[in-house]
């Protein structure tokens, strides 16, 4: 085992690769994901989406910790965007989107590394690799 978990946190999967690789996966409760004692994220956040990599979709946790407009958008390999799964005003807290392996317009993407963006205005506040397999 490599890494801590600190906090109370929910395991929400494991995927082994025999013989050498056994992944845990987390879902980060408020006190272990960058949580004041109100309950309320100090930074902006994004977490690793789970599972990855995944088929048909994904969930992607967000932390907001102030009002304003937060764009979660996915991007291919080649540098073009192909999917804004969030654009708008959020209030702060904790969030949860899905991707679900489509373009905006609704076609499914080919198999691939994507990268997930978190914005806000023109400045990038995370980025997180998606690997969807078909």
């Amino acid at each position: 085992w490599s890494g801590d978990v600190f906090g109370t946190s929910e395991i929400i999967g494991l995927v082994m690769d025999y013989p050498k690789t056994v992944t845990a996966h987390f879902r980060e409760s408020a006190s272990s994901a960058g949580a004041s004692k109100n309950n309320r994220p100090q930074r902006f956040d994004l977490l690793q989406n789970f599972p990855n990599p995944f088929n048909p979709s994904t969930e992607i946790p967000v932390q907001i910790p102030e009002k304003g407009h937060v764009a979660l958008e996915v991007w291919n390999a080649g540098g073009r965007k192909v999917r804004t799964v969030f654009s708008g005003e959020r209030q702060p807290g904790f969030y949860r989107e899905v991707w679900r392996g489509e373009d905006d317009e609704g076609n499914p993407v080919p198999s691939g590394v994507y990268l997930i963006l978190l914005k806000t205005g023109d400045r990038v506040c995370g980025t997180r690799r998606a690997v969807l397999m078909k």
